[in-house]
């Protein structure tokens, strides 16, 4: 009921926050893998090549996003979300019409959707809930969290059903013309964002009642930090297995049935702990002292096996 009365409070901006976790599931590996073996054939590459020309396009992507995130803290957030909605639909539409068996623009299509999907969409989701919420931080986050959980429960299952109706590149067109559908919906519901700004920096510039102000933390601050270097193994970690995880599934399924979709349920079923785990760690997520989340990514990959 907390959450219910919570969301019900804040229901636009959270919706906003979901809406864009949800978006940024076309740039992300498990998306994007659904369409290896058609992208393999049509641009004449291995399965070596292929994830090279992917590894390349990430570390590009990754070194942009630096400055790209920055930006968030410049720009009005009505702004920076119909760029980033923007470019993610360019970015779609660019693999649609991708000439075939020309890797750069492969390259290039790839590029756009991680940037923008798995950058720009994903950042502005959870930086958006983390800025605007002080009390209820955590289950702000959670709760427009759920929209990555979403994507990877029903886009899957979604996309593979329509490549086999309309074909890959058509699946592709269709995923542009959603995305062009989140411009108006950020518009829409970021359409009392002044106000809410407003109160967030009167609050910022405000003493508390110490007579000191607010700390912000600045990027050398946190590259000082030692408790930053505790926490990158475990981001890391799950970089390295989740992509190989979604790659390699379509040759599982390439061997075992023909078609991706044999392990679509099975994929599904990984999300779905994952929501009620995201809402247990929620309350705490702001204190000292957070639920360690390892034994839940134990859970969900074990209910994923055995889905």
């Amino acid at each position: 009921m907390r959450y219910l009365r919570f969301f019900l409070r804040n229901r636009g901006f959270i919706t906003f926050g979901f809406l864009m976790s949800l978006g940024s599931s076309f740039g992300q590996t498990f998306f994007i893998a659904l369409f290896g073996a058609e992208l393999r054939a049509t641009f004449g590459l291995g399965h070596g090549a292929f994830g090279t020309v992917y590894a390349l396009a990430t570390l590009t992507s990754a070194a942009l996003m630096v400055p790209g995130w920055h930006l968030i803290d410049r720009i009005d957030l009505r702004h920076y979300s119909l760029a980033a909605a923007g470019l993610l639909a360019l970015a779609c539409f660019w693999m649609a019409i991708a000439p075939p068996a020309a890797w750069p623009y492969l390259f290039i299509a790839f590029l756009l959707l991680r940037f923008a999907g798995q950058g720009l969409m994903s950042h502005t989701a959870v930086t958006s809930m983390a800025r605007y919420f002080e009390e209820g931080r955590g289950r702000a986050i959670a709760l427009a969290s759920l929209g990555f959980a979403a994507g990877e429960a029903v886009l899957p299952l979604l996309a593979v059903t329509l490549m086999g109706i309309v074909g890959w590149r058509q699946t592709w067109a269709l995923a542009a013309a959603l995305a062009v559908v989140w411009i108006p919906a950020v518009l829409l519901l970021l359409r009392n964002h002044a106000a809410r700004h407003a109160s967030l920096a009167a609050t910022a510039h405000a003493p508390d009642p110490a007579g000191d102000l607010s700390r912000q933390w600045s990027r050398s601050d946190v590259l000082r930090d030692g408790r930053f270097y505790l926490v990158l193994p475990a981001l890391f970690a799950s970089s390295f297995m989740i992509p190989g995880y979604f790659f390699t599934r379509s040759i599982w399924s390439t061997k075992r049935a023909g078609r991706s979709a044999c392990l679509q349920p099975a994929s599904s079923s990984m999300r779905a702990p994952s929501s009620p785990f995201r809402c247990l760690r929620a309350p705490r997520s702001t204190g000292c002292a957070p639920v360690p989340s390892f034994p839940m990514h134990c859970c969900r990959w074990l209910w994923a096996c055995c889905g």
